[in-house]
């Protein structure tokens, strides 16, 4: 694969591999740390998972040239972790706010809305505005 030439996608690209060790780095750390609270643990580092994971994802697609069909098949996996992402976020700050009762009767309605923002992108693919109004 040949490294794409622009300066922006570039500093983009090389910002999401930062973004990516260190959220890996976070939710491997929020593990072995999460011994008092598991599930609070599990929530957020599969959260800073998602983050480590959509960054991977993310510096492929601004770092290289790529077809437009190598393109469309990253992005959707790309959208579907950004879904998640926002979604286990949301419900880790909730845990933090309200507790662990109310965070596990979020969480389900939380992740089908986010599979909703990944079936939008799949309506209207190549808009990030979606992912702002999500």
């Amino acid at each position: 694969m040949e490294i794409i030439d622009s300066p922006t996608e570039q500093t983009t690209a090389a910002t999401a591999v930062i973004l990516m060790v260190m959220a890996f780095t976070a939710a491997v750390y929020l593990r072995r740390i999460g011994v008092a609270n598991r599930w609070k643990a599990r929530v957020w580092s599969w959260a800073f998972g998602m983050l480590a994971l959509a960054a991977a994802l993310g510096a492929v697609v601004h770092g290289f040239v790529m077809s437009e069909e190598t393109y469309s098949a990253l992005i959707q996996p790309l959208n579907f972790t950004l879904g998640m992402l926002v979604a286990l976020f949301v419900v880790a700050v909730v845990f933090d706010l309200w507790g662990q009762s109310v965070a596990a009767r979020v969480l389900p309605f939380a992740l089908l809305i986010g599979v909703g923002f990944f079936s939008l992108t799949l309506i209207w693919p190549d808009r990030f505005l979606v992912f702002i109004v999500y």
